[in-house]
């Protein structure tokens, strides 16, 4: 039969919690990207999106490749010994998370450049987007890491409440932004979002860990107990 769930263990283990915090910036960060940048280049940029279907869909192709690339490094370097899995965990979650973290700053402070800002942003939106691609070999692989025995419970759990709580990350843009053609409010979302996926970053880099925690293979008496 399957083993019992150390419901206790998990919810005091600060590695999940870690994991848990770095799942909710990247989900929160990803939310504001996928579902309101289209709005953006077109009201604030003044990019066609019926025209340049292929460029607004660019970041997410980017996105693709970037996830893949990073699996292969990831693999590779930790399949070596070349590092630690906790380190190639931190590493690409890093990337992940700091990048759109430091790309959307940027971004919300050429915004309200008197001069035209098209390029870079495209150029910073697809170095944001693309490069968030890298989650999958951080924070993502990581419930494995911990309990491989109870990875799907840990998946479901984190996985169901950040996607709750990113619930409110369209309705806090909506409050935010008032005026879709205003750059200054859209900087002030991008600001928020970089918060997040930089604390989220710090957390899952500092509490965060690649070993197999104990609690794994807990007893049924030992969880009772």
């Amino acid at each position: 039969r399957s083993p019992p769930t150390p419901w206790k263990a998990i919810f005091t283990s600060m590695p999940f919690w870690a994991v848990l915090i770095a799942q909710f910036g990247q989900a929160w960060g990803f939310t504001i990207l996928i579902t309101n940048i289209p709005t953006y280049m077109s009201n604030v940029l003044g990019f066609d999106i019926k025209k340049n279907g292929a460029l607004s869909a660019g970041p997410y192709f980017a996105f693709w490749i970037f996830s893949l690339l990073s699996g292969v490094i990831s693999d590779y370097v930790v399949s070596r010994e070349y590092v630690t899995v906790g380190f190639a965990r931190k590493f690409a979650n890093t990337i992940a998370l700091c990048v759109p973290g430091i790309g959307l700053i940027v971004l919300g402070v050429i915004g309200n450049a008197q001069w035209d800002i098209t390029d870079a942003a495209v150029i910073l939106l697809f170095i944001s987007v693309g490069f968030n691609g890298s989650s999958t070999c951080g924070y993502h692989m990581n419930h494995i890491d911990l309990s491989p025995v109870h990875s799907g419970t840990l998946m479901g759990i984190a996985s169901g409440s950040t996607n709750f709580l990113c619930l409110f990350a369209p309705l806090l843009l909506q409050f935010i932004v008032t005026d879709e053609k205003d750059a200054f409010q859209w900087a002030t979302v991008f600001y928020i979002t970089s918060a997040i996926y930089l604390i989220g970053n710090t957390v899952f880099v500092v509490f965060g860990s690649g070993e197999t925690q104990p609690w794994n293979n807990v007893e049924e008496d030992d969880e009772n107990s």
